[in-house]
């Protein structure tokens, strides 16, 4: 997390990574301390850095999700595709 990104300050459960990007976080180092399957409490910060899993569509959109910038949810996507195929 870098000074002036969106989702500095807010916890997981705010920010609904999952459902919103299909991405997934699976640690935070924050320092000398880690936190492994955090949960949807856990207050992101500057200087924290996140280990997350999902697609490289998914991990895109979570990274546009952390700086504060629109993306799709992965629910939408998801009813476009079953809509489509």
């Amino acid at each position: 997390m870098r000074a002036g990104d969106a989702a500095a300050g807010r916890t997981l459960g705010d920010l609904q990574m999952r459902s919103q990007t299909g991405a997934v976080v699976l640690a935070i180092t924050r320092g000398d301390d880690h936190v492994l399957l955090p949960v949807g409490a856990e207050r992101l910060a500057v200087g924290d850095v996140l280990a997350l899993a999902g697609t490289a569509q998914a991990l895109a959109d979570a990274l546009r999700l952390l700086r504060g910038e629109t993306v799709a949810s992965a629910d939408a996507v998801g009813a476009v595709d079953a809509i489509a195929t």
